[in-house]
């Protein structure tokens, strides 16, 4: 509740009226209506409730001053969905007003400012639910992992040897932890191959997300 309390203040103005959605292919036929913010997207609604534009404040990349043009305040945002929205706003103070809000809107001084750390659950539900719906030593257990040929690595068990990688690793039962890190510094961001799957007929995927460091020729840099 107090990371929601946090984002209405950066809402300078909640609404305006008589705003022109710029259709750049058709500027006569640009839409009229009303803009609304909220703490979480950004919205358009067209006079006639015909359209509905929804945009999610953190999908917003970079947000242009607003400046005067002869029908008003053209505000112009560019999504990271390589969306481009232009908006025509008649009174200058709410175009800045608008401006203000998506800047801080978009960009929280604080990661628990973000709209998702406002959802106050209730019952029995807890803030930690989630972070167990996948154990990955036990789905591994589920395949007979470890075993003879596979072993549990506990060398990221708080995240320093990759922080992209689970706490556990299963790795070749002969590959040492000397092994598996120089393995690890060889990869791009310490992605090394490691075990994600062992069916029961013993055939194994080995998989890791990186490229190989050696490229000076390309006969090593190869895609895994």
């Amino acid at each position: 509740m107090a990371s929601n309390l946090i984002l209405m203040e950066s809402i300078h103005v909640p609404k305006v009226e008589n705003v022109k959605l710029l259709d750049r292919l058709n500027p006569k036929g640009s839409p009229v209506g009303t803009l609304y913010l909220t703490t979480s997207h950004l919205i358009f609604i067209e006079e006639n409730a015909k359209k509905e534009l929804w945009v999610l404040h953190m999908l917003m990349n970079y947000i242009d001053k607003p400046f005067l043009t002869t029908s008003g305040s053209t505000l112009r945002i560019i999504c990271n969905n390589f969306q481009c929205i232009t908006f025509v706003i008649q009174r200058d103070k709410d175009a800045h007003d608008v401006y203000q809000s998506l800047v801080e809107l978009s960009r929280p001084k604080d990661v628990t400012g973000l709209y998702c750390f406002s959802h106050n659950p209730k019952g029995e539900m807890r803030q930690s639910t989630g972070w167990h719906f996948h154990d990955t030593r036990a789905e591994f257990q589920r395949q007979g992992v470890p075993n003879e040929n596979w072993s549990v690595c506990t060398l990221n068990s708080e995240y320093r040897l990759c922080p992209t990688y689970p706490q556990y690793l299963f790795v070749p039962s002969c590959a040492s932890p000397d092994v598996v890190e120089g393995s690890a510094k060889f990869r791009s961001k310490a992605r090394l191959p490691v075990l994600t799957y062992l069916h029961k007929n013993g055939a194994s995927m080995i998989r890791c997300v990186s490229y190989s460091f050696i490229d000076m020729k390309g006969m090593q840099n190869k895609k895994t």
